[in-house]
């Protein structure tokens, strides 16, 4: 069971647009389900980089170039 819900949920190269028509699971389980055992008053923030297996270098290379940007954010 748990292996059918990995497979769906975990989709390997889901478009973005499915993601949001299903609800996008992973975020909700990380953001939402296991928020009672973050510490309390955390700050979540959440960056994807959907279909991560056929996008460009230049756009990982952005993707991390964002993700640089909003790390010190999170942790001041």
């Amino acid at each position: 069971m748990l292996k059918g819900w990995f497979d769906r949920v975990w989709l390997p190269g889901a478009p973005w647009w499915w993601l949001k028509l299903i609800a996008d699971p992973g975020r909700s389980f990380l953001m939402r389900g296991l928020r009672p055992l973050y510490a309390k008053g955390c700050r979540m923030h959440w960056l994807q980089l959907y279909n991560m297996n056929h996008v460009t270098a230049q756009e990982r290379a952005r993707f991390l170039d964002r993700v640089g940007r909003e790390l010190p954010r999170l942790i001041r």
